[in-house]
């Protein structure tokens, strides 16, 4: 499998797809409906939409993940951070995914990832460009957007700012046009529901979950072994990191840098919510599907990565079927 991931041929895109639909594919077998724990005004809306659209719930499910790793692996590919050209980090995330969003559902944390991307992606167009305030607009209203959607994800305005600092020079009016741009999402938001004399529902889906995490709502034992599984290999990114840098020109050594910081907003954003669930690890998948990649590059042995890819592989297929085995 990791052997037909290694091509930059345009069929592996198919590929990538079977492959998402075998992994997900429980998502068939239940009644899986879109869920969500009212992270985000969006989200609510989207939730009261989809209410009873089972068949249309679960489409879109599998649209948004084949979309994101496809653009995760465009992203990784199309800045040279994952060398030579493959399929790796789409491989990769839709993997992980099996592994963090058990009962197959539309998330919040799912959907505002789709911004993220798109976010990050304005942000590297920045580097040395000379005129670049659009961008960096746009690096601020997607992740307003996304923090619409799921409000934890409003800490990744911090890593707008950084990143805008690390790839140019630090001028206050670009920061300034970034957070304008993250405030413009919410101000429309905020005034259509003003309009509307709905602000009281918009407050409470919007920021009802704000509040110091609490640990006791996710429920480990359900998901221990899953926990264990991602757990090990952000350790093994942590312990990589160094590697990643390794024969890297400064421009890519930048790119990698925020791709960490990524990682780190993404764990820390967890901290910011008082319900948690496996699912809202959802935004730590795009930077660990992308170390992921460069680490199993980095494996000399090509039969020693094929094995521990399946390996992931059979672990997230039993964790996936064994309720419908049982």
């Amino acid at each position: 499998m990791l052997n037909l991931l290694r091509s930059n041929q345009l069929f592996v895109a198919l590929l990538v797809v079977v492959y998402a639909l075998i992994l997900h594919f429980p998502i068939f077998l239940g009644s899986t409906v879109y869920e969500t724990q009212s992270n985000g005004v969006f989200s609510a809306m989207l939730a009261e939409w989809l209410e009873g659209k089972v068949l249309l719930s679960k489409a879109f499910y599998l649209i948004l993940i084949i979309g994101q790793a496809l653009a995760i692996n465009q992203f990784a590919n199309g800045f040279k951070i994952s060398t030579p050209y493959t399929f790796f980090p789409a491989g990769f995330f839709v993997l992980l995914t099996a592994f963090l969003n058990p009962s197959a559902m539309l998330s919040s944390a799912l959907l505002a990832n789709t911004f993220l991307i798109v976010a990050v992606i304005e942000l590297y167009a920045t580097y040395k460009k000379n005129h670049a305030t659009g961008n960096i607009f746009n690096v601020g209203f997607w992740i307003g957007v996304a923090g619409l959607f799921h409000f934890s994800s409003a800490v990744f305005l911090l890593f707008g700012l950084l990143g805008v600092i690390s790839l140019r020079q630090v001028r206050f009016n670009e920061l300034l046009i970034a957070v304008l741009g993250y405030l413009v999402p919410f101000f429309l938001a905020f005034t259509v529901y003003f309009w509307l004399d709905l602000l009281s529902y918009f407050g409470t889906e919007q920021f009802t979950h704000l509040n110091i995490v609490d640990f006791s709502t996710l429920e480990f034992y359900k998901g221990l072994g899953r926990i264990i599984v991602v757990g090990l290999l952000i350790i093994l990114s942590f312990l990589s990191f160094q590697t990643y840098l390794s024969k890297k020109t400064i421009q890519i050594q930048k790119y990698v840098n925020l791709v960490f910081l990524i990682q780190i907003v993404a764990i820390s954003s967890i901290l910011i919510q008082h319900r948690v669930c496996l699912e809202d690890g959802m935004f730590i998948l795009f930077p660990l599907s992308i170390f992921m990649s460069l680490s199993f590059l980095g494996i000399k042995r090509k039969a020693i990565a094929e094995v521990f890819f399946l390996t992931l592989c059979v672990l997230a297929i039993w964790f996936n079927y064994s309720d419908f085995l049982t």
